[in-house]
This record gives C-alpha cells, sequence and structure tokens, in this order.
C-alpha cells in the first residue's frame, strides 16, 4: 500500500520538476522603451531569440531612456520590422573640419551576423566644400556640394523631391548611387583647407533621408536599414 500510496506523489514531483527546468516565455522580454522586440531577436536567455547574432541587450542612456543594441555588433536598434525581415540600426557618420580627411571602415555585418545592407539605403554627405567617397568591395562612388547662398531655396513638396531636389551638390548636400550586395563598406570624408565648415556622410536608410537636408550640426550616428536571412524566422 505504501508503493502504491507514493506513486501519485512521484508524478506530482516528476511533472513540478518538468514545468520548473523548461524554459518560458515570461523569462523573457520583447520591448526596450518604446521600441518592440520581437522573435527572433529577444531580451533575455537563450531560448528568447533564435541564436546569439539576435540577441539584444537593454541598456540606460545618460538621459535614463531605455535604448535596445545588437548584442554581437554593438549597433542601436531603431525598429524591428518583421514583415519585411528588416531590422533598421544606427550606424556612425564620419565627419571631417578645417582640411582634414578621415577614413572609417564598416564592420563585417555579413560574416559576423548572416545580415545584409538593404538596397534602400542611401550614401549621402551634408557640407560645404570638400567631398565624401564610399568604397565597397567592388566600386568606389562619390559625391561633393556646396553651400549656395546666393541661390534661391529649393522647397519641397514631398520625401521624394527632398531627395531628388534638395540633394543633388547644392544647399549643403549631396548623394551618390550605391552599389548592391556588400559585405561591408569604407568611406573617406573630405573638408577644404582653409574652411570653417565641416563635412559628414554617411549610409542613411531612404526613408529617413527627408530630413538630411536640413542637418545644421554634425549628428553621430544615422539609420541604416538591415535584412537578415530566412532561415532566421
Amino acid at each position: 500500500m505504501k508503493t502504491l500510496n507514493s506513486y501519485p506523489l512521484f508524478v506530482i514531483l516528476a511533472f513540478i520538476s518538468s514545468c520548473l527546468c523548461r524554459p518560458s516565455e515570461l523569462d523573457c522580454i520583447h520591448h526596450c522603451g518604446n521600441i518592440k522586440i520581437p522573435y527572433p531577436f529577444g531580451i533575455g536567455p537563450n531560448h528568447c531569440f533564435s541564436d546569439p547574432n539576435y540577441a539584444v541587450s537593454c541598456n540606460s542612456s545618460s538621459s535614463n531612456q531605455s535604448i535596445p543594441y545588437l548584442k554581437k555588433l554593438d549597433l542601436e536598434i531603431v525598429e524591428v520590422r518583421n514583415s519585411s525581415r528588416a531590422v533598421i540600426v544606427k550606424l556612425p557618420s564620419v565627419t571631417a573640419c578645417n582640411g582634414t580627411e578621415i577614413y572609417w571602415s564598416s564592420p563585417d555585418i555579413i560574416r559576423s551576423t548572416g545580415f545584409s545592407f538593404a538596397d534602400s539605403n542611401v550614401f549621402a554627405s551634408v557640407g560645404c566644400h570638400g567631398y565624401a567617397i564610399f568604397y565597397s568591395e567592388a566600386t568606389m562612388e562619390g559625391c561633393t556640394s556646396i553651400c549656395a547662398t546666393d541661390r534661391p531655396k529649393l522647397i519641397p513638396t514631398s520625401p521624394t523631391d527632398m531627395i531628388t531636389e534638395q540633394c543633388y551638390g547644392f544647399n549643403n548636400c549631396c548623394q551618390a548611387v550605391n552599389p548592391l550586395y556588400y559585405d561591408r563598406y569604407s568611406i573617406s570624408v573630405s573638408a577644404k583647407d582653409g574652411s570653417a565648415h565641416c563635412r559628414s556622410a554617411f549610409l542613411i536608410s531612404r526613408e529617413y533621408f527627408p530630413t538630411v537636408a536640413s542637418i545644421a550640426t554634425p549628428m553621430s550616428a544615422f539609420p541604416v536599414t538591415l535584412h537578415w536571412p530566412d532561415h532566421a524566422d
């Protein structure tokens, strides 16, 4: 009788033990500040994301705001879009002033994580005189712009107008056609000697581009769109 009575207790204990050891979605965090972090990304133990490339940390900024970062690349996340398998992150801009030339190379995104650069990104540069060059594995693109104060300022009526009419070499802004399918890229920026102006260059997601031409002071980073592969979902 004792053996029979202990059997249900054994089953109950085994069930409780299995529940305690089983990974739980309750361990996972899918929001950081105002930004949603959907699977395959996640914050928490290993079962919260599909693999380490999609692990996210939620860090506090100097203004006490919570900001998500891709752990492996240490890049700030702006948005995650599952419908298009896109994650928008911030990548640095490169700034040169008063006769200097600055060179910078991006992280090796594809070899490090399997992510790829979206073809919707644009290479742009803001500043007076000097030039900016975009290098990838197989090509080189560049542009220059001047601050034509005597030229009538164009008034854009749409984001497309801002790109095609406002950023073509006048009014402080220029852009270059980006090559497709690059693993990484480099930027070279040169500011004219003797000029009090600076020049910045950066890769930026096209949807965020309309605000570029109105930038008065250099920004440290801009949103760039990356895609993740199908097998990660």
